[in-house]
């Protein structure tokens, strides 16, 4: 009897302990889900931007406004991480010379 209620005592003091380790663990990988998100988000949109666009805008001005305007169409806050990021798509799928 008296083993049921230690045993029970220390699994309820492991549970609460390891509460705040848990709850980071959670909150990294929903950041972590969130970033991979923006960035297949920003890549489809660039690379849409530059085949509906290349024609008519060879500087690219156009084309990141479309980007620009869709993410915040998708309620994505550009903040100089996701302008990093579309310059470095547009980067990535520009040829190199």
């Amino acid at each position: 009897m008296k083993f049921d209620v230690v045993l029970q005592s220390l699994l309820s003091l492991t549970i609460i302990l390891s509460l705040p380790y848990l709850f980071l663990f959670i909150k990294e990988k929903a950041a972590q889900i969130k970033d991979l998100r923006i960035r297949a988000v920003v890549d489809s949109l660039v690379n849409a931007a530059d085949q509906l666009l290349k024609k008519e805008d060879p500087t690219g001005e156009k084309r990141k406004a479309f980007v620009i305007k869709r993410l915040e169409d998708l309620n994505i806050k550009v903040t100089d991480y996701v302008d990093a990021l579309i310059e470095s798509t547009v980067y990535n799928i520009w040829p190199k010379d």
